[in-house]
């Protein structure tokens, strides 16, 4: 699902026009942004829970040239999906 159909079907589904839905998507967008980028987790229960965490530097193998590369650390977004979703996606295996 890309955005403008979350936007069409979220507009559909509370009745709302797709501006007012788009500025409460946006908004809510920025506010998890902004926790991310405070190092702050955001825990959305019936999805899951998104945190910042660091990689550490490490060296890998370039597979053309078979040279060491240097990568430096860096952060990035960890996701960790709810057990409430975890246990609807495979209710059919």
């Amino acid at each position: 699902m890309n955005f403008e159909t979350l936007i069409r079907k979220t507009a559909q589904k509370t009745s709302h026009s797709e501006d007012d839905v788009q500025r409460i998507v946006d908004s809510l967008i920025e506010t998890f942004r902004d926790s991310l980028l405070a190092d702050e987790p955001v825990v959305i229960e019936t999805v899951g829970n998104f945190s910042v965490c660091t990689r550490a530097a490490r060296s890998k193998r370039d597979p053309k040239s078979k040279e060491l590369v240097e990568i430096p650390a860096c952060k990035t977004v960890k996701f960790t999906l709810s057990n409430n979703l975890k246990t609807a996606l495979n209710q059919g295996l």
